[in-house]
């Protein structure tokens, strides 16, 4: 018996991976839910929406990583600063 096997054809996806520290006074829901926000803004322009989630609990900061994966790297280059300054601008604290 001939068994004809078709080839599996594979996506190559790039990921970047960054983390932000964000300062323990903030209010970890509401930080979550704007980093949330700010994660399905950009999943157009990156084909895959970033994910986010707290990386570990150090001295005074929370750490978040967030991941941006791509099928074309060019959307890395292009995109990851803009959405870095939409994550810092969160993490600011309030001018008084």
């Amino acid at each position: 018996m001939l068994l004809h096997i078709q080839p599996i054809k594979r996506k190559v996806l790039y990921r970047y991976t960054f983390t932000v520290n964000v300062r323990r006074d903030f209010d970890g829901d509401e930080i979550e839910q704007r980093f949330e926000e700010v994660c399905r803004k950009w999943e157009p322009k990156f084909g895959c929406k970033p994910s986010c989630q707290p990386w570990g609990a150090g001295g005074g900061d929370v750490p978040y990583l967030f991941s941006i994966t791509v099928e074309e790297p060019i959307k890395l280059i292009e995109f990851r600063n803009d959405f870095y300054k939409d994550i810092i601008r969160i993490t600011e604290p309030t001018k008084r």
